[in-house]
């Protein structure tokens, strides 16, 4: 679930959203570590044009997007390339089909078809997505991933105060509750 209920607007809201949550992953309190979870310095679009040219594929414009905020990232089990990856032959991605990114100890891998439509292949079985929600999907995991820590923190603090475990989920539901109610008033202001 995503922080607050808010799916990312754009692909640039999404990776505001993922620096942030790096940022909080790889603090003392989580311990992730840089090299689980980074981002390269951005790619110019002058610079992802000519690699475009260059491989003779079409590059989606969210993937072109995500290229100038950061030209190749790691992100918990991900490794997305940067521009000038792409291509790197594996044997888990059928031949008409240009690898940039995989899944680590896994055989998935993130591919760009010549038309420039983007897919995660698994075992060699091409499945079509959308970029942005592969990226979407990552952000989701590392927000949950801090939510549940946070969760758990919460609940310790509270068994220590001599909290009994009903009482902890009886509070508890009662936030959620009214985090619902917020929302919904939220939206409805919105509208």
């Amino acid at each position: 679930m995503f922080a607050n209920d808010e799916k990312p607007k754009s692909v640039r809201e999404c990776m505001e959203r993922l620096k942030k949550a790096r940022d909080i992953l790889v603090s003392d309190e989580y311990g992730y570590t840089d090299e689980e979870i980074s981002f390269n310095p951005p790619a110019t679009e002058e610079f992802i044009a000519q690699q475009e040219k260059s491989y003779g594929f079409k590059i989606p414009e969210d993937c072109k997007e995500f290229f100038m905020i950061s030209n190749g990232a790691t992100i918990l089990d991900n490794e997305i390339y940067g521009v000038d990856y792409i291509g790197m032959s594996d044997d888990f991605v059928p031949d008409e089909y240009l690898c940039f990114g995989g899944s680590f100890g896994t055989s998935e891998r993130y591919t760009l078809s010549e038309n420039g439509e983007f897919y995660i292949c698994y075992d060699c079985e091409p499945e079509s997505w959308e970029f942005k929600d592969f990226l979407f999907l990552l952000l989701e995991k590392c927000e949950d991933l801090i939510d549940e820590h946070d969760r758990e923190v919460e609940w310790k603090k509270r068994k220590k105060a001599g909290m009994t475990t009903e009482q902890i989920n009886e509070e508890l539901r009662e936030q959620i509750r009214i985090a619902k109610m917020k929302l919904a008033q939220k939206k409805e202001n919105k509208e």
